[in-house]
């Protein structure tokens, strides 16, 4: 299921993170979201792709607070993405087994 306590479940960290921001105001952080939003490896599609689309909006205004904090200009956000959807007829696909042997290398 992609929601948990009827909230989607990507919203959560980061909610977290910036409860981190705010608790810790004056020291240095690091923190890491791996959002996993179309990591489902279902067969059904259409909820993978519904999942990923989610995350966007959330993402972005996620990120419009995060850059309207005073200490924005002493931050850094990465945003990195990998394969996108994957799951059923394209893990027969050679660059997808390649992928899932090995991830850091394909």
């Amino acid at each position: 299921s992609h929601c948990l306590g009827g909230r989607l479940r990507h919203v959560l960290p980061l909610e977290q993170l910036e409860a981190m921001w705010d608790a810790y105001k004056d020291l240095p952080k690091f923190a890491f979201f791996n959002g996993g939003s179309a990591h489902d490896y279902s067969t059904r599609w259409e909820v993978m792709a519904l999942a990923s689309e989610a995350l966007d909006p959330e993402l972005e205004k996620w990120l419009l607070r995060m850059l309207a904090r005073d200490d924005a200009n002493n931050t850094i956000i990465l945003l990195r993405s990998d394969h996108g959807l994957q799951g059923g007829p394209t893990t027969m696909e050679f660059s997808t087994q390649m992928e899932q042997r090995r991830p850091w290398t394909a």
